[in-house]
C-alpha cells in the first residue's frame, strides 16, 4: 500500500478546497518530502531508539525474558505504530484522489464537493482529540487488568519503568488505532454520501470503480493491522484482551468494506429497475405495433433489456471480491492460526 506520491495529504485538491489537516500525524507526514512508507520506517526506528534508551538506563526489562525476545516484541509494537500512522496517511491521500475521479459524476456544486471531500478526508480536531484520548486511556489502563501482558506473573509496581513503558506503548497503539478508526469512519461516511450523489450510467459502471477501490483499500489496511496484531498470540501467555480486539477488528473490516458498496448497490438496483420498467413499456408498445418506423424494433428493445438485466448491481467484479475476501481471511485466519498454535503448544508443554 505504499504511496510514492510527493503530494502531501493536506494539499488542496485540484478543485481547490481541502482544508489544512486537523490530524497532527498527517501534518507530520506532509512536512517530510518523501513517500509515507519512509516516514513510517522513521517512526519505527524512533520508537526502538526510545525503547533502547529507556531499557539501558532503567534496567527494568529483564523479568520479561531474554533481551533478544524483549526486543523482538518491542519491534512488533514499533511496526504496528508505524503501520497505523502510515496507512492512515495513504488511505486519506488515495481517498481524495478517488473522490476527485468521481467529481464529474457527482450531482453536487463546487462548494458542495469541497465540503464532501473535507468531511470525508479531514475529521474534526475535536473528534480526533476525544477518541485519541479514549485510546490512550484504554491502552494505559490495560496493563492493570490483563495479567496476560505480564506473562501470567504479578503486575509490577505502577511507578516502575517497566510498568510505565508497557502502559506507554499500549497507550500509543490505542491512540493510533482510535484515530485511524475516526479517519476510516469519516471516509466510509463520505463515500456512502457520494454513493447517494453519483449519477448512475448503467452502460458504464466502470466509472464507479473508485468505490470498489476505497472498500478494498480499507479492508487491506485493517487486515494488515490484524495480521500484525495476531503475532501477539504467539507469545508465551497472550493478553486476554486480544480476543476482544479480534471481534472488534472483524466488525470494522465488514463495515468499512460493505457500507459504501451497499449504498451504491441500492442506487444501481433502483436505476436498473427504473430502466427495465421503461424498456418493458417500450416492448409492449412495439408488440402492439404502436412504434414509429424510425424507432428501435421489438428485437432491439429485447436485446437492450438483456443488456440491462446483465448489469452487475454490486460495483465490484468477481476477482476484486475474491481478493478482498482473501485479505479478510488472511487477517482473521492469522488470529485463529495464532490461537491454535498457542493452544497446541500449551497442550504439548503441559
Amino acid at each position: 500500500m505504499a504511496d510514492a506520491s510527493p503530494v502531501p495529504a493536506g494539499a488542496p485538491a485540484q478543485s481547490g478546497g481541502v482544508s489544512r489537516p486537523n490530524d497532527v500525524t498527517l501534518r507530520l507526514y506532509d512536512a517530510v518530502p518523501v513517500a509515507p512508507v519512509w516516514v513510517g520506517l522513521g517512526v519505527v526506528l524512533a520508537y526502538l531508539a526510545l525503547f533502547l534508551v529507556v531499557a539501558r538506563f532503567s534496567g527494568s526489562f529483564r523479568p520479561l525474558g531474554e533481551a533478544s525476545q524483549v526486543l523482538l516484541w518491542e519491534t512488533v509494537n514499533a511496526v504496528i505504530v508505524g503501520y497505523l500512522l502510515t496507512v492512515n496517511v495513504i488511505v486519506v491521500r488515495k481517498g481524495r484522489r478517488d473522490l476527485e475521479e468521481l467529481k464529474p459524476r457527482l450531482n453536487v456544486s463546487e462548494e458542495g464537493f469541497r465540503q464532501l471531500v473535507n468531511e470525508a478526508t479531514n475529521p474534526s480536531a475535536r473528534g480526533l482529540l476525544l477518541y485519541g484520548l479514549l485510546g490512550v486511556a484504554g491502552g494505559a489502563v490495560l496493563p492493570l487488568f490483563d495479567s496476560g501482558i505480564w506473562g501470567g506473573g504479578p503486575t509490577p509496581p505502577l511507578t516502575s519503568a517497566l510498568f510505565l513503558w508497557v502502559a506507554f506503548h499500549n497507550a500509543l497503539i490505542g491512540w493510533a488505532g482510535m484515530r485511524n478508526g475516526v479517519t476510516e469512519t469519516a471516509l466510509t461516511r463520505g463515500f456512502t454520501r457520494a454513493a447517494d450523489l453519483v449519477s448512475i450510467d448503467l452502460l458504464d459502471t466502470r466509472a464507479l470503480s473508485p468505490f470498489a477501490r476505497k472498500s478494498q483499500r480499507s479492508l487491506m489496511g485493517w487486515a494488515g493491522f490484524s495480521v500484525l496484531f495476531s503475532l501477539f498470540f504467539l507469545g508465551d501467555t497472550p493478553a486476554d484482551a486480544n480476543r476482544f480486539f479480534l471481534i472488534l477488528i472483524v466488525g470494522v473490516l465488514l463495515a468499512v468494506f460493505f457500507t459504501p458498496l451497499a449504498a451504491l448497490r441500492r442506487r444501481i438496483s433502483a436505476a436498473k429497475a427504473e430502466e427495465l420498467s421503461r424498456v418493458n413499456e417500450k416492448i409492449r408498445r412495439a408488440q402492439q405495433g404502436g412504434t414509429a418506423a424510425e424507432e428501435p424494433s421489438l428485437a432491439d428493445w429485447v436485446g437492450y433489456r438483456g443488456l440491462i438485466e446483465g448489469v452487475r448491481e454490486w460495483p465490484i467484479n468477481t476477482s476484486g471480491l475474491l481478493r478482498a475476501l482473501l485479505f479478510a481471511a488472511l487477517g482473521v485466519g492469522s488470529w485463529l492460526g495464532g490461537a491454535l498454535v498457542e493452544r497446541f503448544l500449551g497442550t504439548v508443554l503441559d
